[in-house]
């Protein structure tokens, strides 16, 4: 017998479970994706990537950041693949801010525009960027936040 691919299995699993949007992470953001847990027989495809298990009940529903932390921690061969992509990217990025002046117009642009928005906290009603307030909130371990515009 053929294994499923992984895009039927997670057909089969959203039509199974709904969508991992209706439900909530371990963390308690709003989930995104199915993360397959380990706790199955995985399967892979031909590649060697995308771990997967045929069993809905091998999967719970995360957010992104969560679901991409799990991958790492528990599939060597995830971890890689992100590490060169990533990699990859951050070259891209460096290749570009040198040669294409569009780019970095673009990127210049972005920058002020997530600078010039303004955030309180919201337990100690420090203002400051989003950047600042999120370095703010990892080491003051605060939590909440207002638009200020």
């Amino acid at each position: 017998m053929k294994p499923l691919s992984y895009l039927i299995v997670h057909e089969t699993l959203c039509r199974a479970r709904g969508p991992a949007s209706d439900h909530t992470c371990p963390c308690g953001k709003p989930a995104l994706d199915w993360a397959y847990q380990f706790t199955g027989e995985t399967l892979r495809a031909p590649d060697g990537s995308r771990p997967h298990s045929v069993n809905p009940d091998d999967y719970a529903a995360m957010c992104r950041s969560c679901h991409v932390r799990f991958d790492m921690e528990h599939d060597p061969r995830e971890a890689e693949r992100r590490r060169e992509g990533s990699a990859r990217g951050r070259a891209r990025i460096v290749e570009m801010s040198k040669t294409d002046p569009i780019y970095i117009e673009r990127m210049n642009e972005v920058r002020d525009a997530v600078n010039a928005v303004r955030v309180q906290c919201g337990e100690c009603d420090l203002v400051s960027t989003r950047p600042g307030l999120i370095n703010h909130q990892k080491h003051s371990q605060h939590i909440g936040r207002k638009e200020l515009g």
